[in-house]
């Protein structure tokens, strides 16, 4: 996460305002009181790994655009979650 912020502090985004859900259930029950402008999903959380992840993501966040971070090793799952509605994937290395 912290390579992340990192990265951010060279776009307009600002560090302050990034809710970081270290888990998808912590991530979902956010959703319940805020509507995100973007959200940045892991493929590789504690309780739910790859495609299905974003799947379960997507299917409550319909109209929030959604980044797929993924390591190379899920490079291919990434084009999926493009081919299925993701904005874009970012590779973590």
């Amino acid at each position: 996460m912290k390579i992340f912020k990192q990265s951010l502090a060279h776009t307009r985004i600002s560090s302050e305002k990034l809710l970081v859900a270290k888990s998808l259930a912590k991530g979902l029950s956010i959703l319940e009181n805020l509507i995100p402008d973007v959200i940045f999903l892991d493929l590789n959380l504690p309780d739910s790994l790859g495609i299905n992840s974003f799947r379960l993501l997507k299917s409550i966040a319909i109209k929030i655009p959604v980044i797929v971070l993924t390591g190379i090793d899920d490079e291919s799952i990434a084009k999926e979650a493009l081919r299925e509605g993701a904005q874009d994937y970012l590779l973590k290395d």
